[in-house]
C-alpha cells in the first residue's frame, strides 16, 4: 500500500510511470499550484515522494523574492500531476 494525501491505496490503483527521464520537467510546488504552498503542504509532498514505491528525484532550487528567500524543493512534474490528482473511489 501507499499513502496518497492521507488515503491508503492499493499499488493497483497507481499508475506507474517510468520514474524519471532525463528531460524530466521538475517543477516547486509554486511553479505547479501558482501559489504558495506553504511548510504543511511541502511536507506533506516531500512524505508523498519519500513513500512512493519507487525512487522520485527530487531537485532543490534557491529563490530570493519579496515573499520568500530560501530553499525549494522541486518535483518531477508527473508525480505532482498524480498527487494532485482526484482520487477515484
Amino acid at each position: 500500500m501507499w499513502i496518497l494525501k492521507n488515503k491508503l491505496l492499493y499499488l493497483s490503483q497507481i499508475k506507474i510511470y517510468k520514474v524519471m527521464k532525463k528531460d524530466e520537467k521538475m517543477l516547486s510546488l509554486y511553479d505547479y499550484l501558482g501559489r504558495a504552498a506553504g511548510s504543511d503542504l511541502g511536507k506533506e509532498v516531500m512524505d508523498a515522494a519519500l513513500a512512493y514505491p519507487k525512487f522520485i528525484k527530487v531537485e532543490v532550487r534557491e529563490v530570493s523574492n519579496p515573499a520568500y528567500t530560501g530553499k525549494v524543493m522541486l518535483y518531477p512534474q508527473w508525480f505532482l500531476e498524480e498527487y494532485f490528482s482526484p482520487v477515484s473511489s
